[in-house]
C-alpha cells in the first residue's frame, strides 16, 4: 500500500468505502478515538492497519457517521475510509473483538462523507422503571409530540465551551414510548432525526419521566424550547438518565440500500440484539427478586 501524503497520491485504484458495523459500548470509553483509552474507532482502527487496509486515518480519509458517549451502544452505525485493497469483512473481523463487528460494507464516492450524508438516525433507549416510579405513558407521549419538529434544543443537550457557536436548532422527526413486550416496567423510548446534540437523548428521556410522574408539564417543556427562556435562572438543564439502555438503532443514507453483507456478521449481530434482550430480562428479574427479598425481610 503506497505511503504518499495524501496531496501526493496519484493512484488510480483508491476506492471510499462505507462500513455498517455494531458494537456493545459497556467497555468503550465512547465511539470516538482517545489518547490511551478503548474507543471504538481505535479497535476499528487496529483491525484496519493489521489488515493493511489503510496506513493512518489522516491519509485514507477515515470518518465517522456519528458519535457515541462511553456505555451507549449501536445496533448500526457506520465509518468510511480509502483504500486501494479489496474488502474481506471476514479478514477484518479476525482483528476485531469481540464486542465489536462489521455487519457489511458499500462502496461510495471518493468525497463521502457519512456524517452530512446521512438522512436519518434512529435511537432507542431501554429504561427499566424503578420501585417508585410510575409515569403516565399517555402524558409522555403527549409531550413527545410537542417535542417533535424544529426547536432550538440547547436546553436538552450538554454544552461544549469550546464550540460556543454550535447550531442547537435542528428538527426532531419522530419521538415515542411504548412498553416492551408489554411489560409495563420497561420502557423503549425511540427518536429519529438527521442529527442529535450531545447527551440530547438522556437529558431528554429525564425530562419527559418528570412530566409522565407530574413533577413537569407541557408549558414547562415549551419554554425549554423557546430561547427567549434560554436565560432564566430557573429554567435549568435535566441531568442525563445513565447510557447504559442508549442504543444507536440504525442509519440511513442515500443510494446505499445494496450493502455487501456477511452472513456470518449478520448473525453475530442478532446474536448481540438477543444477548441484550436478555439483559433486559436479567434486568426486569433481578429488579423483581430484589423487591421480593425485602418485603421477606421486613417481613
Amino acid at each position: 500500500m503506497s505511503t504518499l501524503p495524501h496531496s501526493e497520491h496519484k493512484s488510480s485504484n483508491m476506492k471510499r468505502y462505507l462500513l455498517k458495523i455494531w458494537y456493545i459500548g459497556s467497555n468503550f470509553a465512547g465511539s470516538q478515538r482517545q489518547p490511551d483509552k478503548r474507543t471504538v474507532e481505535g479497535e476499528l482502527l487496529k483491525a484496519l492497519k493489521k489488515t493493511k487496509y489503510i496506513s493512518n486515518a489522516q491519509f485514507n480519509n477515515f470518518k465517522a457517521a456519528a458519535r457515541t458517549d462511553a456505555g451507549v451502544h449501536a445496533k448500526e452505525t457506520a465509518f468510511c475510509f480509502n483504500s486501494e485493497e479489496k474488502i474481506y469483512i471476514q479478514q477484518i473481523e479476525s482483528f476485531l473483538p469481540n464486542d465489536l463487528g462489521i455487519i457489511g460494507f458499500h462502496e461510495v464516492d471518493l468525497d463521502f462523507h457519512p456524517r452530512w450524508e446521512v438522512e436519518m438516525k434512529e435511537y432507542k433507549c431501554v429504561y427499566v422503571l424503578k420501585e417508585e416510579e410510575y409515569p403516565s405513558m399517555n402524558l409522555m407521549n403527549e409531550a413527545l409530540k410537542f417535542y417533535e419538529g424544529n426547536h432550538d434544543f440547547r436546553l436538552f443537550s450538554k454544552t461544549d465551551p469550546s464550540k460556543k457557536n454550535k447550531l442547537t436548532k435542528l428538527t426532531v422527526n419522530r419521538a415515542s414510548v411504548t412498553n416492551f413486550n408489554d411489560d409495563k416496567r420497561i420502557l423503549i423510548f425511540s427518536f429519529q432525526s438527521k442529527s442529535f446534540l450531545w447527551q440530547q437523548i438522556r437529558r431528554t428521556i429525564a425530562f419527559i419521566l418528570k412530566i409522565g410522574k407530574g413533577e413537569a408539564n407541557i408549558d414547562d417543556l415549551l419554554k425549554k424550547l423557546d430561547p427567549q427562556y434560554f436565560n432564566d435562572p430557573s429554567i435549568k438543564r435535566d441531568k442525563p438518565i445513565e447510557p447504559g439502555g442508549l442504543i444507536l438503532w440504525n442509519l440511513k443514507f442515500p443510494g446505499t440500500n445494496k450493502f455487501n453483507f456477511e452472513k456470518k456478521s449478520l448473525k453475530k449481530q442478532q446474536e448481540f440484539i438477543k444477548e441484550f434482550e436478555r439483559k433486559i430480562n436479567q434486568q426486569r428479574n433481578s429488579f423483581l427478586l430484589f423487591i421480593e427479598k425485602n418485603i421477606n425481610d421486613e417481613a
